[in-house]
């Protein structure tokens, strides 16, 4: 009878054993926000608690196929943080390998025995190998070694199971709130990029050669005693002005304040220029109420007319073309001078130089809102192959 009384007592200490290990464990990792520490406190601590020697805790990378050493309690571990010559093991080799590629734990008492063993720093009799397991997938091993024959008991292998078990539930509570925080800042940044990228569009839309030529002639007028065109082109500066600040803060625009932006925008480009270039503008009625991203086709125009400007001697004909197919708003800007004199500017003081170009922008649309904006420039020849001018089209998915 008091044998019996004896191996209940043996029993029950084991099992408070056991419970003390996973509370302790469970109650340590609350705190930890990173794999990291989650990870190191399973080697360091909860393991070191159960008497272990030795353990290395692995993790699959898929992409490769190898599982790669992480924390380690034990002589893989001399300094803090750090596991020493780490090695990594194919996807299904050794013991641990085979643990990662079917899922299963394994508790072997005799590794001499066990071909597939393969030896780390150093050769170990025992060897238990338990799964971390998320979603039904394997995400890594704890790998524990004793130099001992049947060190490991089912104890051991039943106590790694719970822990394997809880510290997949943190790890995966820990990777979806870096995740989250990750997706925060990424957000973050595209606004910061976003608005960035409107202050840009704002100032190359109210470049100084613009306003102040723009003004200019509008004094001009009003020394000259023309009030009538004074006044018209004192409005149409005021209007876009105007439409520029109340849109700077918006992310698309309808076609239609587009198209009458991009007429008041040609009106007094022509005006800063002498009429120095002509513009027609083709768009569909039926297409007016399609919304596009803001100032996006104002930069087009802008590059071309510039560009235009300060390359040729003659006049100029702009031609801008809006059509519609299969959900995407196609523009076309085409611009052909008398006499090109070449296309390329290097002037390093060009107010432009620290700009972004209206490719650039496009790019960082493409990137932060996912528009997938395609665009194309192709050069303009005459019957003896000179360059005479630009096309440049664009392809900008619309919803109607």
């Amino acid at each position: 009878m008091a044998k019996n009384s004896e191996v209940q007592l043996a029993k029950k200490l084991k099992l408070d054993d056991l419970e003390e290990t996973l509370v302790y464990f469970a109650t340590s990792i609350i705190s930890k926000s990173t794999e990291e520490e989650v990870l190191w406190d399973l080697a360091k601590n909860c393991i070191s608690r159960l008497g272990f020697l030795d353990c290395v805790i692995y993790k699959v990378d898929y992409e490769r196929d190898v599982l790669i050493q992480k924390a380690a309690h034990g002589p893989k571990n001399p300094r803090s943080y750090e596991v020493l010559q780490p090695i990594e093991i194919p996807l299904g080799a050794g013991i641990t390998g085979a643990v990662a590629a079917t899922g299963k734990p394994e508790l072997i008492h005799d590794t001499s025995k066990d071909e597939r063993y393969v030896v780390d720093d150093e050769m170990r009799l025992s060897e238990i190998a338990v799964p971390i397991t998320q979603d039904g997938k394997v995400w890594g091993v704890i790998d524990c070694e004793h130099p001992e024959k049947h060190f490991f008991t089912d104890r051991h292998l039943k106590t790694l199971n719970a822990i394997a078990s809880i510290c997949a539930v943190k790890l995966a509570r820990v990777n979806a709130e870096q995740e989250l925080k990750l997706k925060q800042k990424a957000l973050m940044d595209a606004e910061r990029e976003l608005m960035n990228l409107r202050i840009n569009s704002l100032r190359r839309q109210m470049n100084p050669h613009f306003l102040f030529n723009a003004l200019n002639a509008i004094q001009y007028f009003i020394t000259a005693d023309k009030k009538r065109l004074a006044l018209r082109y004192h409005s149409l500066f005021s209007k876009l002005i105007r439409k520029y600040m109340l849109h700077l803060d918006e992310a698309k625009i309808q076609l239609e304040e587009e198209i009458r932006m991009i007429n008041w925008y040609l009106k007094l480009q022509q005006l800063r220029y002498e009429d120095r270039f002509n513009y027609t503008i083709n768009v569909p009625e039926k297409l007016y109420s399609l919304h596009i991203p803001t100032l996006i086709i104002q930069l087009v125009i802008e590059e071309l007319i510039e560009r235009m400007v300060m390359s040729n001697t003659g006049e100029g004909d702009l031609i801008l073309d809006f059509t519609y197919q299969v959900g995407c708003l196609q523009f076309k800007a085409s611009l052909e001078v008398d006499m090109l004199l070449g296309f390329t500017r290097n002037d390093p003081n060009d107010y432009r130089a620290n700009l972004f170009t209206w490719q650039e922008h496009i790019d960082l649309l493409n990137k932060i809102k996912h528009l997938k904006i395609l665009r194309q420039v192709d050069e303009l020849k005459n019957d003896k192959g000179e360059v005479t001018g630009r096309t440049i089209e664009l392809i900008i998915p619309v919803q109607e």
